[in-house]
């Protein structure tokens, strides 16, 4: 009887550890490009705060948008057990804003990367439709440590252009279809667009992608993740920014982080996290 207890602890222990392996966390992250213009909420009086966000979570995998150079440098930095894949979008090296991706090296080992533009001809920087500025995305398949594989794409929709975010939809569906290789999948950013939107219908009705979020919680709750100035006072009720799912993966929690200091949230946007098991 001793035997076959002890057994059944070891059996359970590795039903476990097997499970656990094939968990992880997610995490959408506007963090608002570094501009003196934003006085006390300037990057630099804010950007410990983000540190202890994404510290604080412990996350797997985050994309950030709107992340410059020198901030993309500052998280590497304070981040030296994760790896990062991505480039400016303006000329596809170090200039202008990154969508960069995150991965902790522990848990994964990066099999393939690359980015494309929102636009037109996606291979070169350029604005695409009626974008006011480049909008780029980034790609990555990674293989974790039980060696199952996830593709996973980070990217950030135009702010003022409708075709724009309606054509870039489309396309991430096209480019999914043609680089996942029909593994787990991940799409994730902040797409200025809100579940009523015909840009994230497009891509929320698609036969390939549903929102972790409304997935774990009442579709009936719009929880705002933009909050112009940074203040409290100023978070609206529109979800712009969201992580994505195919099939095969299963959301066993998704949240928005309302984490704030005296009153203002460390960037105009909310982060997003959700927890994804594979089926």
């Amino acid at each position: 009887m001793k035997i076959s207890f002890l057994l059944l602890v070891i059996i359970s222990t590795i039903i476990s550890c097997t499970s656990e392996s094939e968990k992880f966390t997610i995490m959408t992250y506007n963090i608002r490009y570094s501009t003196e213009n934003d006085g006390i909420n300037y990057w630099e009086n804010r950007k410990e705060k983000v540190k202890g966000i994404i510290d604080s979570l412990n996350i797997d995998v985050f994309g950030l948008q709107e992340a410059l150079q020198s901030q993309v440098e500052y998280i590497q930095n304070q981040f030296p057990h994760y790896e990062m894949s991505g480039v400016g979008r303006d000329d596809g090296k170090t200039k202008g804003e990154y969508a960069p991706v995150f991965w902790k090296k522990s848990k994964f080992t990066l099999v393939k990367n690359g980015h494309f533009w929102l636009r037109e001809d996606h291979t070169v920087p350029g604005t695409g439709w009626d974008a006011n500025i480049n909008r780029i995305a980034t790609w990555i398949i990674l293989e974790d440590n039980s060696g199952e594989k996830y593709f996973i794409l980070n990217t950030h929709y135009d702010h003022q252009g409708e075709e724009a975010r309606r054509n870039s939809s489309l396309l991430i569906l096209k480019k999914i279809e043609d680089l996942s290789e029909g593994l787990p999948l991940v799409v994730m950013g902040d797409l200025n667009a809100d579940p009523e939107s015909e840009p994230y219908k497009i891509l929320e009705k698609s036969d390939i992608l549903k929102d972790c979020f409304s997935e774990v919680n009442s579709k009936d709750i719009n929880h705002g993740t933009f909050a112009g100035g940074f203040s409290i006072e100023n978070l609206n009720d529109k979800k712009i920014d969201h992580i994505f799912s195919n099939e095969k993966l299963v959301t066993l929690e998704a949240h928005i982080i309302f984490n704030q200091y005296n009153g203002y949230y460390p960037s105009d946007h909310l982060p997003v996290m959700a927890t994804l098991i594979g089926k």
